[in-house]
């Protein structure tokens, strides 16, 4: 949708994540230069008072040299979402436009709205979801371009749900 509004002539603002991939992210980026487009990409987390005031300690030097930075995130969603069963969209949901180039699969209440993000047809999981905002702040506070090195472990052990 990005790329398709660059190409309508429109500036656009994209919420996190802004691909599933990085070469769909280098591909709205050249749309866009293309098209002489401003995109903005948010995370809504740079302009609370506590990240702000965290970001000037640690660029004034006061918590003193960064040698590494790690960030973690993990949440608990116990006891799932249940397991739905398939069903027709609601009737105000164009269920189509909502796939766009996702694999097409019949309407399940967990694959839309919210939890569309447990599912490899649409999302990263946690990592791209509330993920992306952790690592947004690293980057922010440190000036990086992005991380040296990436180590991920993760799974799924005790939901038995449909996500």
């Amino acid at each position: 949708m990005t790329m398709m509004a660059c190409a309508a002539g429109k500036d656009v603002y994209v919420e996190k994540p802004l691909s599933l991939f990085v070469r769909e992210g280098r591909w709205m980026t050249d749309v866009a230069r293309r098209c002489n487009r401003i995109v903005q990409a948010g995370t809504q987390q740079r302009s609370g008072p506590h990240f702000q005031k965290g970001a000037e300690l640690v660029r004034s030097g006061r918590i003193g040299q960064v040698v590494a930075a790690r960030m973690w995130f993990y949440r608990n969603v116990m006891p799932g979402f249940g397991s739905p069963s398939d069903a027709d969209p609601p009737p105000e949901l164009n269920y189509d436009m909502w796939l766009g180039p996702a694999p097409k699969r019949r309407y399940n209440p967990n694959r839309s709205l919210y939890h569309f993000r447990w599912f490899w047809d649409y999302s990263g999981g946690q990592m791209t979801n509330l993920g992306a905002h952790e690592i947004d702040i690293v980057q922010w506070v440190l000036g990086a371009k992005g991380p040296s090195a990436v180590t991920s472990a993760g799974g799924r052990w005790e939901l038995e749900d449909g996500g």
